[in-house]
């Protein structure tokens, strides 16, 4: 069998550029292997996040939050170039030279892809495979279900009182009260009520997605947190009540707290333990409805409609709101939501559905019955219990 001349030239160590390129694809390959080893070893994760990770995003969590301009934003618009641009040329020298010539630009593509994939794995995989992060929750459940209702009674009583501090417009949606800047500083300084060695001391500055945010509104996608450029990017057409817990739920990832569930019982934390009322509200737009499952738990109609009744009118109008803004924008929600549950898997998680607070119930016909609490839940019972 003839070999052509270029793979000749390579076996025999002629073609030196073919073979570097060879040499460093297979040396990151070997690296993301034992990356993807290491990430089985919770303590090494662990203690890796803790100092090598905390390290890069102190550098480059520095470095990204010196300029006003997302890097991630150019990092999507400049591969998305890079791709259009790749496959027009490779087409071109193809058919002028055939494959045989297009060998380099192949692996010089692959080891571009790969090192990507190399670095994510090195900074944001192995957080995935972290210890659980350590927010304060209260598990002990109530012997006297009947106690529920002055519990969630004295959440909707907050939550009316967020709302009557806020503007609404004819939509229904509230009206963010400060500027992008603004909120950004108000979050960090939420974070920094944190006391907890957990978290990654530095706070890189949360960037607003102004030139990818319709792309990403189309998969409803609401932020990225991407850990090589140390950046936690928001949708700023996301609804303004969502915006807060989307912020905080995005630095939780740049501060250390990577799968989805973490991320989002940190952002529920901070929310709702501001004593500002529009960041506040917004940690209750997300997880309040969780204590639908202690009306539940009182089996009393009258208390169920006591509830529903009591909830202020501006809180159902901007539910509303957000339902049907979703609903008319999110286009690629589904293919987004696939790709997203393979993601997450690959990374040691559970999929898409690490997003929902689980709740753990069961509903006889005589009875409903919770069998312990959700995260939000447990969150709302330490609140009610012992944060003071």
């Amino acid at each position: 069998m003839e070999i052509n001349k270029s793979w000749k030239d390579f076996i025999l160590f002629k073609d030196k550029s073919l073979f570097r390129k060879v040499v460093v694809l297979l040396s990151l390959l070997i690296i993301l292997l034992i990356l993807l080893l290491l990430r089985n070893y919770r303590d090494f994760c662990d203690g890796y996040s803790k100092t090598v990770v905390q390290f890069y995003e102190l550098v480059f969590g520095h470095i990204a939050s010196f300029f006003p301009f997302s890097f991630f934003e150019l990092f999507v618009i400049g591969t998305i170039v890079y791709a259009i641009s790749w496959i027009f040329f490779f087409i071109l020298k193809t058919k002028r030279t055939g494959i045989k010539k297009s060998y380099h630009m192949i692996l010089r593509l692959l080891v571009i892809v790969m090192s990507i994939i190399t670095l994510y794995q090195a900074t944001a995989g192995i957080e995935y495979s972290r210890y659980p992060v350590d927010i304060p929750q209260h598990h002990e459940l109530l012997e006297n279900h009947q106690d529920y209702k002055e519990i969630y009674m004295s959440f909707v009583d907050d939550f009316n009182y967020c709302a009557s501090k806020l503007t609404f417009n004819e939509e229904g949606s509230v009206v963010k009260p400060y500027s992008n800047e603004e909120l950004i500083k108000y979050l960090e300084l939420e974070y920094e009520k944190l006391d907890s060695d957990y978290f990654y001391k530095y706070s890189p500055k949360a960037k607003p997605m102004y030139f990818t945010g319709w792309f990403y509104r189309a998969m409803s996608i609401s932020g990225v947190s991407f850990a090589p450029t140390a950046e936690p990017n928001y949708n700023i057409l996301n609804p303004d009540a969502y915006q807060p817990f989307t912020i905080a739920h995005e630095m939780a990832h740049s501060k250390g707290a990577m799968p989805e569930e973490d991320a989002n019982l940190v952002a529920a934390y901070i929310c709702l333990n501001s004593e500002d009322p529009y960041i506040r509200y917004s940690g209750y737009d997300v997880c309040f409805w969780s204590l639908e499952s202690f009306v539940m738990a009182t089996n009393n109609k009258q208390n169920v409609e006591e509830f529903y009744n009591s909830i202020d009118d501006n809180i159902y109008r901007n539910n509303n709101y957000e339902y049907d803004y979703w609903t008319n924008h999110a286009t690629f929600e589904k293919i987004a939501d696939w790709v997203n549950d393979l993601y997450l898997k690959f990374n040691n998680d559970v999929g898409t559905i690490s997003y929902n607070d689980n709740i753990d119930t069961t509903q006889t016909e005589t009875e409903f019955i919770i069998n312990s609490y959700s995260r939000y839940q447990a969150l709302f019972m330490w609140l009610y219990f012992d944060k003071n």
